[in-house]
């Protein structure tokens, strides 16, 4: 079987590249990498970085793009998470969303023994903060 080394990125369809680029900055510190308008595809998109996981978000702006917010609901996406160390560090995140203004869920403690709670982007996004099992 071939192999896969990884994710490259994860690609995102938005709004307005210039309110996501914003959101994921303050939020997560992403930096920007790459920035297309209208490109062979009729799209404009931008790809950012995610300094600690060394994630790649990449972000479509469709001209066609009616302005619905995102609905975990249809086939596709359901939500995008990401992994924390601690139950701390998902604490320390809760705090750094709610200074900024967000809105996170309650926790949310599943059978296996993690922990997580999510906040939405500017599209109506779900991103997940998740810890693995702490018992």
């Amino acid at each position: 079987m071939p192999t896969i080394t990884g994710i490259a990125h994860v690609e995102l369809s938005v709004r307005n590249l210039e309110t996501t680029e914003a959101w994921y900055g303050k939020v997560f510190d992403m930096q920007t990498v790459f920035r297309e308008t209208g490109n062979q595809f009729g799209v404009s998109d931008l790809a950012m970085f995610e300094p600690h996981s060394h994630v790649v978000f990449a972000f479509t702006e469709h001209p066609t793009n009616n302005g619905e917010l995102f609905d975990p609901r249809r086939t596709g996406l359901d939500h995008v998470s990401y992994s924390v160390e601690s139950v701390e560090e998902l604490d320390r995140w809760r705090e750094h969303l709610v200074a900024l203004g967000e809105m996170p869920s309650p926790n949310v403690d599943w059978p296996s023994g993690a922990t997580s709670f999510t906040v939405t982007d500017p599209d109506g996004i779900v991103i997940e903060l998740f810890v693995r099992s702490h018992r």
